[in-house]
Parts: structure tokens; C-alpha cells; sequence
């Protein structure tokens, strides 16, 4: 086979390569469970409040936060997440904060805290609080949220106010991963600051009805569509060449072979003359 031949055939069986893609989405669903009573909220509430406050007591805040991944399609590999939210308004510096998979569904009612939003509105139906998933009839398994119990990202925040990042982490891929495989398991998540901090310790994030419509939560997925991932790893020590670069070490074997051939070839024909 002439060479042209050969390169003409490897290309035609190189697999298209699959373009990552990146899509943003911002919460369907947010709120702020309050320990103080149990029963308060703040679905309609600019703001989400995570910490231990400086109230007797210190009572906690946990928010909880959900996004429709519907429009990523069944069979994508997720690549990389990550989640940047706003802190506007604080008590103490650094503290880290992390996001915990939620677990069970929770709701988002009208309760709409007002002022500063600090202590919570009283629930109305639907809301999630801290003693109910869905107030006012199911409750939580765990007052304050039943979630995983290790984060799956953490960020320290600090007392500058402004955007913080939950960088991709595994875990995160891997919740992201689970719910486009099962829409049903997508109950967002949980964020809670490290409560055995010393308090007060709270941070104030805006939430999805915050006015000011850049500073918004907002989620980025990378993912490749059709469920071509990366190449699995090779064995130690020797790189993983994919479909593609097999495709063209196969090319480089076959071109080796026939200048092989036609040296061998052109040297016989010397001999015979």
C-alpha cells in the first residue's frame, strides 16, 4: 500500500475528538435553616447565613442551596466543578467553610426574613427549617439538615467581603457525576462553617434573589457529552495514549514497515543487476 494510502486510511479511523464544554447555573433553590427556635427561614431573603452568631447562645446557621442540572446531557463525563459565592457582611476572619451533599429533598418557601435578615423569618409552607425538611409536616432525620458527613469542598473565608471559590475537587465531581445520573438524588447542598471554630463565626452570603444579579451563587461545570472521558491511565511509568494517539502509533508502525520493505526491495534489485 503507496504511504498516502496508509496516512488516508489512520485518519479515517482516528474517533472525533470530544469537546469539553462549560456551562453555568445559578440556584433553583435556596435558604438559611436557623437554629434559634426551629422554626424560622428566609426563602425570598437576599442573603444565606452559614456560622455560630453572636446571639446568647450563639445559635447556628446552616443555608442550603440546590441547581437544575436537567440541561446537562445523561451521558456526559463531568470533568471539573466548582461554586462561587459572595460573602457580604461578617463577624470574624477566616474560618473554613464547607459544602456537604445534602441528602433527602428540602423546600423553598415565601418566608422572606427582612432588615439585615440575621434572625430569620417564621416559616411558611414549604420552607425548609432547621427542624423540618418541608415545613410543616416532614421532618429533617438530624435537626439542622441531614447532609454527608465529610465536605466534599471546603473554602476559608475570610473577613474581606467578595467572591470566594469552592474549587473542583473529586467529591464534587463526583456529586455532580451522581446527579445527572439520577435527577431524583439532586438534593443541592449544605453549607456549614467549621462550628467548633470560636464564635461568633457567621458569614453572610447573598443568595439567588440578591439584587445585585452578578454576585448571585453561581455553579460551573466542565463535562465532555456523548460519555467520552479521559483516557484511563497506563500501566507505571508508561503514559495512556488514548484511541487517538493508538491510532497513530499504529500510522507510525505501518510507515516504519513499508520504508522497511522498499529498502529490503531496492537493495534485491541492486544485487540481481
Amino acid at each position: 500500500m503507496h504511504a498516502k494510502h496508509l496516512i488516508l486510511a489512520a485518519a479515517c479511523a482516528l474517533p472525533c475528538t470530544a469537546v469539553a464544554q462549560t456551562a453555568t447555573f445559578v440556584p433553583v433553590a435556596d435558604t438559611t435553616l436557623y437554629e434559634s427556635s426551629g422554626e424560622e427561614s428566609n426563602g425570598l431573603g437576599e442573603w444565606l447565613f452559614a456560622g455560630r452568631t453572636a446571639q446568647p447562645g450563639t445559635p447556628r446557621r446552616r443555608a442550603l442551596l440546590r441547581f437544575d442540572l436537567s440541561s446537562i446531557p445523561a451521558d456526559a463525563v463531568v470533568e471539573s466543578v466548582s461554586l462561587r459565592m459572595t460573602m457580604s457582611r461578617t463577624i470574624t476572619s477566616d474560618v473554613p467553610v464547607g459544602l456537604y451533599r445534602a441528602i433527602g429533598s428540602w423546600g423553598e418557601g415565601t418566608s422572606n426574613a427582612g432588615g439585615q435578615e440575621g434572625t430569620g423569618a417564621p416559616a411558611t409552607p414549604g420552607d425548609a427549617t432547621w427542624s423540618r425538611r418541608v415545613y410543616p409536616a416532614t421532618p429533617w432525620t438530624s435537626p439542622g439538615g441531614d447532609a454527608a458527613a465529610t465536605a466534599s469542598a471546603t473554602a476559608v473565608v475570610g473577613a474581606m467581603t467578595g467572591p470566594y471559590t469552592w474549587a473542583s475537587t473529586a467529591a464534587l465531581v463526583a456529586d455532580v457525576q451522581g446527579w445527572i445520573a439520577t435527577p431524583a438524588s439532586n438534593a443541592g447542598w449544605l453549607l456549614r462553617v467549621d462550628e467548633t471554630a470560636p464564635a461568633p463565626n457567621a458569614k453572610r452570603f447573598n443568595s439567588r434573589q440578591n439584587a445585585t444579579a452578578a454576585s448571585v451563587p453561581q455553579l460551573t461545570v466542565t463535562y465532555v457529552a456523548g460519555g467520552v472521558g479521559p483516557p484511563e491511565p497506563g500501566p507505571a511509568g508508561i503514559p495512556a495514549l488514548g484511541p487517538a494517539g493508538l491510532a497513530l502509533l499504529a500510522l507510525s508502525m505501518a510507515l516504519a514497515g513499508l520504508a522497511a520493505t522498499r529498502w529490503f526491495r531496492r537493495g534485491a534489485s541492486r544485487r540481481l543487476r
